[in-house]
């Protein structure tokens, strides 16, 4: 078994190499601890770590962001941005698979 704190060090190091690393909030390193443990189980049959990883209460957030009076026309602009070609956040063919197996080294 691992430390939990090492996997999540191991992405912040990450995010300093990749030059990412103000993007590397808690929340994203706790999506990423519980992404990672999926898919060691789903992969190994076995936990990568045995600490627990809490959820965040993401539905009460949700619901902040949609009662919000710029949501709708900010997630319309995200969206439309995301169906376009052009789009810089667009993911290509390979990248997932490239992420997943840089977990694995």
């Amino acid at each position: 078994m691992i430390d939990c704190l090492n996997v999540a060090r191991y992405f912040i190091v990450r995010a300093y190499e990749d030059g990412i690393e103000a993007e590397m909030t808690n929340m994203k390193v706790q999506k990423l601890l519980h992404c990672t443990q999926c898919l060691h189980l789903a992969l190994y049959d076995e936990p990568l770590f045995d600490e627990v990883i809490r959820a965040l209460g993401h539905q009460k957030l949700d619901i902040i962001e949609r009662d919000n009076p710029a949501y709708e026309p900010v997630m319309s602009e995200v969206l439309k941005d995301a169906l376009t070609n052009l789009s810089s956040t667009r993911i290509n063919k390979g990248e997932v698979r490239d992420w997943l197996n840089s977990l694995l080294d």
